[in-house]
C-alpha cells in the first residue's frame, strides 16, 4: 500500500499484490467503491499477475489529494499511466467496472500502446446524444448536491436501492456488509466532485472513437443487465475484433455476483493473444 507521488504531490493511493515481475493488471473500481471491491479478484489473480489496484480520484484513500482537476477521465487515464510508468510496467491489462471502465476506455485511447488487453465490465462510451448528456449531468449534479447535504449514510442506503443494482440483493451478508462499509468510508465532497467531473453527463462521447482501439477488447456485461448487454453489444460492434461475454447468474456487478464467473471470462481472454469477436454466454460457476 503507498502513494504515487508526482512532484511532491499525492496523486493516487493504491495497493499491490502478487509476484513483481509477473504481468501487470490494473484493476479499476466503479463510482462509491474502492480498491477492496476488487478483493475477491485480486486474491484470484494475485498468484500469476502483479495486480495494482488505485482507490481512484474522489474515492477512498486518494479523496481529492491530487485537487479537482485530476478527476476529468482524461486526466484521471494520465495519471494512472503516470503510476504504470512509474513502478516499470511498459505494458499491463487494464480491467475497469462501470465508471472504472469508461476511465480503462480514456486509458486506451490515450496510452494505446502500454494497454496488452482491455476489459470493461458494465461499461460505456458515454452518452452520444447531446440532450441525453445535457439531462445526466443535470442528474449527476442533483445527487451531488444531495451528497453533499445529507451525507454518507444517506447515499449508501440510496445507491443499494437502485434499479440497476436489484441483483445484488442476493449477493452473501458479509459481501454487503462490505459494500455499505466501503460506500460509507468515503468523503461526501470528494464523491460528490467525482460526479460532477466524471460523471457519465460530465464526459465526452467516446462511440465515434472506438475503432481506433488495436488491443484485444472483452466487454463483460450481466445477464440479467439487459441495459447493458446491448450496450456491450453495440461497443462490440464497434471495436474492431472485440469479443463479448455475457455472464449468467449476474446483472451489473458482475465481479461481486459471480466472481467465479468474471474469473472463467477474464483470465483465458488475458492470457491469449486470438481473441474471437463471437458473443459467448459464460454459465454461473460454483
Amino acid at each position: 500500500m503507498a502513494w504515487f507521488i508526482a512532484g511532491q504531490h499525492p496523486v493516487l493511493w493504491y495497493t499491490r499484490q502478487g509476484p513483481t515481475l509477473a504481468p501487470a493488471v490494473l484493476l479499476l473500481h466503479g463510482f462509491a467503491g474502492s480498491h477492496h471491491s476488487w478483493d475477491a479478484i485480486r486474491s484470484r489473480l494475485a498468484p500469476a499477475w502483479h495486480v495494482i489496484v488505485p482507490d481512484l480520484a474522489g474515492h477512498g484513500r486518494t479523496g481529492l489529494a491530487a485537487g479537482p482537476d485530476h478527476l476529468a477521465l482524461p486526466q484521471a487515464a494520465d495519471d494512472l499511466a503516470a503510476l504504470m510508468a512509474a513502478g516499470d510496467h511498459s505494458r499491463y491489462v487494464v480491467i475497469g467496472y462501470s465508471l472504472g471502465a469508461r476511465l480503462a476506455l480514456h486509458l486506451a485511447l490515450r496510452h494505446g500502446p502500454q494497454v496488452s488487453a482491455l476489459v470493461l465490465e458494465s461499461g460505456s462510451p458515454g452518452l452520444a446524444d447531446d440532450d441525453a448528456r445535457r439531462t445526466r449531468r443535470d442528474r449527476d449534479n442533483l445527487l451531488a448536491r444531495q451528497i453533499e447535504s445529507r451525507g454518507m449514510t444517506w447515499f449508501a442506503s440510496y445507491w443499494d436501492k437502485l434499479p440497476l443494482f436489484a441483483s445484488r440483493q442476493g449477493l452473501p451478508e458479509p459481501i454487503r456488509r462490505r459494500e455499505e462499509t466501503i460506500r460509507r468510508f468515503h468523503s461526501p465532497s470528494a464523491l460528490a466532485a467525482s460526479l460532477r467531473y466524471a460523471g457519465t453527463g460530465a464526459q465526452r462521447s467516446l462511440w465515434e472513437d472506438l475503432g481506433q482501439l488495436t488491443m484485444p477488447v472483452l466487454i463483460l456485461t450481466g445477464q440479467l443487465d439487459r441495459k447493458f448487454c446491448e450496450i456491450g453489444r453495440l461497443m462490440t460492434a464497434n471495436i474492431p475484433g472485440a469479443l463479448h461475454q455475457v455472464v449468467a447468474g449476474s446483472g451489473h456487478s458482475v465481479h461481486l455476483e459471480n466472481p467465479a464467473g468474471f474469473i472463467q471470462a477474464v483470465v483465458p481472454f488475458i492470457t491469449s493473444d486470438k481473441p474471437t469477436k463471437e458473443v459467448t454466454h459464460v454459465k454461473s460457476a460454483d
